[in-house]
């Protein structure tokens, strides 16, 4: 896989700690199916020598979008890029979203930062004319970190915000609000997609694979080459041996892991 240099056209502050990086690729890019993600350089120098992953937001007529929180000296160099800067990517990788064509009405469940792949999936439903109904439940630590309201209204949307403290929306956990979600489909049937932290995936996992609804999860992993040699963003696999999110995934169907022999 060839890096692509890229230019920065926006490197947008949307909440606490919450930014949003437009990018204009200076090479033509493989095809973008939603879901996937770029191995990031984010600083001129090999300090830090890792790329970050990091998911498509949106693709807009300026560039590839991300959405990332500054969690550690990688993401925190990169919150300082501004625009005019030069970097560059390695993708698209991974394997996206699977289609959901028997689905009446579309469930998403995002937390945090990993609204990322699944307005991006949300972006390509409608962009193809699929005017299905979409319930998305997104979660936060409080109203802080709330941002790109007005994106998803553009979408038409159903939202149901939560945050942990009740400060804006819902209180409490994403998890805590899914027999609401699901009740919002009205018996249609329903297929469901998520991405946010592990413990939130399992719990959805579990839930919807009693109520035999196929979800599909988008998995955050810590990554060291982004191609699948490395080995460092495995998962068990239900039934024995590992996944690498990075090659396999990091898009899944909940089935597939084994959420039992995650730590």
């Amino acid at each position: 896989m060839k890096t692509i240099p890229v230019e920065v056209l926006k490197n947008q502050r949307e909440a606490e700690g919450i930014y949003r990086l437009v990018l204009e690729p200076q090479k033509p890019l493989d095809r973008l199916d939603p879901g996937c993600f770029f191995m990031v350089r984010v600083s001129p120098g090999s300090d830090p020598l890792l790329r970050r992953p990091l998911g498509v937001f949106g693709v807009s007529a300026g560039g590839i979008e991300l959405l990332y929180q500054v969690r550690g000296k990688g993401t925190r160099l990169l919150s300082k890029m501004r625009p005019g800067e030069e970097t560059d990517i390695i993708g698209p990788l991974g394997r996206g979203w699977r289609r959901m064509d028997s689905a009446r009405h579309i469930l998403l469940l995002a937390g945090g930062v990993g609204m990322a792949p699944l307005h991006d999936l949300a972006v390509n439903l409608r962009d193809f004319g699929d005017q299905r109904p979409v319930t998305l439940v997104w979660g936060h630590r409080d109203k802080s970190t709330v941002c790109c309201l007005d994106k998803l209204h553009e979408l038409d949307l159903d939202v149901l915000l939560v945050t942990e403290d009740g400060s804006m929306g819902l209180q409490g956990m994403v998890t805590d609000h899914l027999d609401e979600a699901r009740a919002r489909a009205s018996g249609k049937p329903v297929q469901a997609a998520a991405c946010g932290p592990m413990p939130m995936l399992k719990k959805a996992a579990l839930f919807f694979s009693g109520l035999d609804i196929s979800c599909q999860v988008s998995l955050e992993a810590l990554m060291g080459c982004g191609m699948g040699a490395c080995l460092t963003c495995v998962v068990p696999a239900k039934g024995g041996g590992h996944l690498r999110v990075c090659r396999e995934g990091p898009v899944f169907y909940s089935q597939e892991i084994d959420w039992e022999a995650l730590k």
